[in-house]
């Protein structure tokens, strides 16, 4: 009586109907209406009949002994007789409510979507990171793309995993507004064995070559090279580290441009010296690489070439927030926003993110 008296003091009517809805069983291990929605008929809440929602609403007066897979023929009555009371009391007529009663009972439960199962769980972790606890986000996925990347993913996988491939993942960013569009940590049909529940964008793996569009834009930046500058590109021994083209190859001096475009490692070698090592590691970590957690000497020149490690999603959104920053998005008075370089977004109408500080500016034309 006690703790009824202080619900009623404290909540209003619609509020603990909405607690009661969230927490009561619906059969087996099926707890609160949401859930039960999704395992019985595979849609939300708000799509649901009359006949369905009927259903529901008669399950947790004793869901132990009544439910879809035990004494359906007692639920059905159940069922009826509520729809029955709703057409006596005006919310049905009589033509719905006979139509309602014709609707079947669920069969087996539907399994639960697993659309982004990875980003459920690092949404509460870092939604409202220093707020209050939150269980219920609205997030910026489109659920459609979400959809064919999973699909496109598992066709790929079907034919990597031959091979000895049977983890992928994939992330889509909004250049325009920074919001995550799909994010896929893993084929689901990787299986346990292979680690299928880890989520692949959160992990570092070794950058490659993909830090060598940052080290070129640092550059023109600094005013150490333009696109056409020429570039060093001749066999190279720098102490005991001699780095070396894919093709075992050089072609004497080539424009920077060019050595971008072909990915030639020598002459980026020897621009990140030019450049400055300590400089690069410190702007790398301004853009957003946040898994460069060793002092500079740790990679040494090598961190050009895939000394460094990385995560998918730092990587994915420095490249979406270095197309706002050099591509041309503009306003109409022909000002950029100094915030472009921020944290994607995952959250639908997040609060405000501070403003970090511009690494890179937009080009002059």
């Amino acid at each position: 009586m006690f703790q009824a008296t202080r619900l009623e003091l404290t909540y209003s009517k619609r509020e603990i109907l909405g607690l009661y809805a969230s927490n009561a069983p619906f059969g087996g291990n099926v707890v609160g209406l949401e859930a039960a929605s999704w395992r019985y008929y595979g849609k939300r809440p708000g799509l649901l009949t009359w006949a369905e929602s009927a259903t529901l609403a008669v399950l947790p007066n004793s869901p132990g002994l009544i439910h879809p897979g035990r004494n359906r023929k007692a639920l059905m009555e159940k069922r009826n007789r509520l729809l029955e009371k709703l057409r006596d009391s005006g919310t049905l007529s009589a033509i719905e409510c006979e139509l309602s009663k014709e609707e079947p009972l669920p069969d087996e439960p539907l399994p639960l979507p697993q659309l982004a199962p990875h980003l459920l769980d690092r949404l509460p972790t870092t939604a409202h990171s220093g707020s209050p606890a939150v269980h219920r986000f609205k997030t910026t996925v489109d659920r459609e793309l979400q959809q064919r990347i999973i699909e496109i993913l598992r066709r790929r996988q079907a034919i990597y995993r031959g091979n000895g491939v049977h983890n992928m993942a994939a992330l889509v960013i909004d250049v325009p507004t920074g919001e995550v569009l799909a994010y896929v940590g893993n084929v689901a049909d990787a299986g346990k064995e292979h680690g299928e529940s880890v989520d692949i964008i959160a992990a570092p793996r070794s950058t490659g070559s993909i830090l060598k569009p940052y080290l070129y834009a640092l550059a023109i930046e600094s005013g150490d090279i333009l696109p056409r500058s020429l570039l060093r590109d001749v066999p190279t021994q720098l102490g005991r580290y001699k780095p070396e083209n894919f093709y075992e190859n050089y072609d004497g001096a080539v424009p920077a441009r060019r050595a971008l475009i072909r990915s030639l490692n020598v002459p980026f070698v020897l621009l990140l010296q030019q450049y400055g090592l300590d400089k690069f590691h410190f702007n790398l970590q301004r853009l957003g690489l946040g898994t460069l957690n060793h002092p500079p000497d740790h990679y040494g020149l090598s961190l050009i070439l895939g000394g460094a490690e990385a995560n998918l999603l730092d990587i994915t959104n420095t490249y979406a927030c270095m197309a706002r920053e050099l591509g041309g998005f503009y306003d109409r008075n022909g000002r950029y926003d100094p915030t472009d370089f921020r944290a994607p977004g995952f959250i639908m109408n997040p609060r405000p993110r501070p403003t970090p500080p511009t690494v890179l500016r937009p080009p002059i034309c």
